[in-house]
């Protein structure tokens, strides 16, 4: 599905692609399946299609890979294509250039904080938490 932040992390995508220089349709973040059907469009397209793809979970990446193939275009040569979670499902096949979030260690945190509000009660003390995300090269991106 797609998520409420889903829809923040592509803000944040997009926010940081054109602060670097880019142009805001060289990528496209698929992360719904109405995206999905937007890509196959813009992939079809023989002028201004984005040259790279960043899918907000394995099953759009796989179906960023099927998108690729019935358009004509080869991963990474013509689009390159970049994950954001982990891999799993038909899609751990692929060695998918990716970034972890390390999800576990997310779970972990919050299951902390949520056992020590049931046992201390509430805490209006801030508490940040910083969690470095990890890439993890694969050989779907090409330099740019």
């Amino acid at each position: 599905g797609n998520y409420h932040y889903q829809s923040e992390f592509k803000r944040g995508f997009a926010d940081a692609f054109k602060q670097r220089g880019y142009k805001g349709d060289d990528c496209f973040i698929v992360g719904s399946d109405s995206d999905r059907e937007e890509l196959g469009k813009l992939l079809r397209r023989k002028k201004r299609r984005p040259t790279a793809v960043i899918a907000m979970e394995s099953g759009r990446a796989t179906s960023t890979f099927q998108e690729a193939k019935e358009a004509g275009l080869k991963v990474p040569f013509d689009l390159s294509l970049l994950m954001f979670g982990r891999m799993d499902g038909a899609a751990a096949s692929q060695v998918v250039t990716r970034v972890d979030p390390e999800s576990e260690k997310i779970g972990h945190h919050s299951m902390e904080l949520l056992v020590r509000l049931a046992e201390n009660g509430a805490d209006d003390t801030p508490r940040r938490i910083l969690l470095s995300p990890v890439l993890v090269s694969g050989n779907t991106c090409r330099k740019i």
